[in-house]
């Protein structure tokens, strides 16, 4: 008996025992009554009647590895008929004992089924890390079914399972996350699944993570061309929102912009699916669309996007989108030197990804956290966690975010040599991913002046140089940061005139955002050179 409950778990219910267990009901109170005189065993009440718990762990331990291995394997998969025989109403509330169990016997099919099952319930409740831990064991378990279609699809439901988890808990360009999508995009083609535009979808992520932007794109548009002849708008919108992503990471703001309306315009359907990639990747849109705005010079039209998609996010109450949401709103106040508003919700992002465990924005908040540490004056703390973090995000788009605000913190504070060294990389390849070439090109000039106040000729190069790759981005802002600082260089050598007027130009251009701190700057600095 000790031995049948140790297989059964570390809590058991007196129905479960009793229709495992051949024998009448005096016997089995009598062997009951007797493992609780002995102190192994305490009963405790519990909503479905009477229920059972091991006193000790040890207790069962021991008891557990005492049976031998084909009996402990045969009462497993007894214990896991007898919940499904007993509860087979509400099974969903037992799939994560019957996972346990049929793992445990020599039934490989039932133990793929209910891994699964608790994968998808894991998931629902944002459990990814858990998810993660089910379809590991379950691919394992796999191989020892016969082949065919019916093993052919488990394994699809599996590997697009553990290719979302993977995307939430923190490895959305690794290894593992790519076999997955690999082998199920070779498992949609081998039948016909439809499914094929959310694997072409989420490998286009995939790519754009490791700054393989062209290889992104053309996936996006595979994905595009397929929803487009199974008119399906989700992974429509979806498909659209990944070229949006990527041609921002390009620098082509305007054209992104046209994407992610497209997106939008789909958005306002009925939505059906739950949450996966293609509806990650479309809900994305209206953020990312901030952040292309903000390039463009409309720093209040992408605060009010961005605003009013965390407002959403937050009523849906899903966790990862919640997260994105906060984290792109907290980044737009961080480009534009907003330092209260990244105080007063950088511990509400930092709060909801450690929960959820949600690594990317998790390693965002605290970076958010570091620089307004730089900004109350722990500097070397600050620099040292701030380039920890860029450091996890490798070559993701992201990081380059990241680096410039990193810069500027060097530049605010006067480190000429450390803000040239964080940005040197990040200039380096942004050939490849020009989105923020004209920022890194802007901080080489300051940072220089700032190292060696008389190099003026090559400064002004470096800042002419951000100059005009921001104009053929149309990346209003940061034109207007640029001009800014080429204006002070060119009023320090007597050419006010010129400052005055190419300032007043970009100045001119602009039709919101007055209040901004790169706007107010312009200003202060037109009424300086007009009052000389």
């Amino acid at each position: 008996m000790l031995q049948t409950l140790a297989v059964i778990g570390r809590e058991f219910s007196l129905r479960l025992v009793r229709d495992l267990v051949a024998t009448s009901d005096e016997e089995l109170e009598r062997l009951l009554t007797a493992l609780q005189l002995a102190e192994f065993i305490y009963e405790q009440p519990a909503p479905d009647g009477v229920e059972y718990r091991f006193k000790h762990a040890l207790t069962q331990e021991v008891a557990y590895n005492s049976v031998l291995v084909e009996r402990r394997k045969a009462l497993h998969e007894q214990t896991g008929e007898a919940i499904e025989r007993l509860f087979a109403d509400r099974l969903d509330d037992y799939v994560a004992e019957l996972a346990h169990h049929y793992e445990r016997s020599a039934n490989a099919g039932k133990a793929v089924e209910y891994l699964g099952r608790a994968a998808r319930k894991a998931s629902e409740q944002a459990a990814h890390s858990e998810v993660v831990g089910h379809v590991r064991r379950a691919l394992e378990l796999i191989k020892q079914l016969p082949d065919g279609a019916q093993r052919a699809r488990h394994e699809l439901e599996l590997q697009i399972t553990l290719s979302l988890s993977l995307f939430v808990a923190g490895g959305i360009g690794s290894p593992e996350r790519e076999k997955a999508l690999v082998r199920a995009l070779e498992l949609c083609e081998q039948f016909g699944d439809s499914r094929a535009m959310g694997v072409l979808l989420s490998l286009g992520v995939l790519q754009w993570s490791r700054s393989e932007i062209p290889l992104a794109l053309e996936l996006f548009e595979r994905a595009l061309t397929l929803a487009q002849q199974a008119r399906d708008a989700e992974v429509l919108a979806a498909a659209h929102a990944g070229i949006g992503n990527s041609l921002t990471t390009l620098g082509q703001f305007d054209e992104a912009r046209k994407h992610f309306e497209a997106t939008i315009e789909l958005l306002g359907g009925p939505w059906t699916r739950k949450f996966d990639q293609v509806l990650v990747t479309a809900q994305s849109a209206p953020l990312t669309m901030s952040l292309a705005l903000l390039a463009l010079g409309y720093p209040l039209a992408a605060l009010r996007r961005s605003k009013d998609a965390l407002e959403i996010m937050r009523r849906r109450s899903e966790p990862f989108m919640n997260a994105a949401a906060l984290g792109v709103n907290l980044f737009i106040h961080l480009a534009l030197r907003d330092l209260r508003s990244v105080s007063d919700q950088v511990e509400e992002l930092a709060a909801i990804t450690a929960e959820h465990d949600i690594a990317f924005y998790h390693a965002a908040a605290l970076f958010y956290r570091a620089w307004l540490t730089a900004d109350a004056g722990r500097l070397d703390e600050s620099l040292v966690q701030m380039k920890a973090i860029i450091k996890q995000f490798g070559v993701m788009p992201p990081a380059d975010n990241l680096i410039a605000a990193l810069g500027e913190v060097c530049l605010r504070n006067r480190l000429p040599d450390e803000g040239l060294a964080t940005i040197k990389d990040a200039l380096a390849r942004s050939d490849k991913n020009p989105g923020l070439q004209a920022e890194f090109y802007r901080l080489k000039g300051e940072l220089t002046l700032l190292k060696d106040p008389h190099n003026e000729a090559e400064v002004e190069r470096y800042l002419r140089q951000a100059i005009e790759i921001a104009q053929r981005q149309a990346a209003r802002l940061f034109e207007l940061r640029a001009i800014t600082s080429l204006a002070r260089l060119l009023a320090k050598q007597g050419r006010r005139d010129e400052a005055r007027e190419m300032l007043a130009e970009i100045y001119n251009w602009f039709t919101e955002g007055f209040d901004t701190t790169d706007l107010k700057e312009a200003k202060a600095l037109l009424d300086e050179l007009a009052t000389q």
